[in-house]
């Protein structure tokens, strides 16, 4: 019993000294950042040819929008108002 208690003891020391190492050694994750490369990429290319607003040339496909709808808005006005 002792011998296993012993043995179990070692592991559980091992492995926290191991785990320690791994957190000391490994690279911060609060690193200064990557500076973006100058030459453009095929990415860069292909996102600045696209134009920003698709829907910018759109024709208004509504037809309730159409002043022509309403056959009253051109009507004389009543002068009694």
């Amino acid at each position: 019993m002792n011998k296993k208690l012993l043995a179990v003891g070692i592991l559980v020391v091992v492995a926290v000294v191991v785990i320690l190492i791994f957190i000391f050694t490994s690279p911060s994750q609060t690193s200064t950042p990557q500076t973006a490369s100058s030459t453009q990429t095929l990415g860069g290319s292909l996102y600045e040819g696209v134009s920003q607003n698709p829907a910018q040339n759109m024709p208004d496909a509504n037809p309730l929008s159409s002043s022509t709808i309403n056959p009253f808005q051109k009507s004389p006005k009543n002068p009694f108002e």
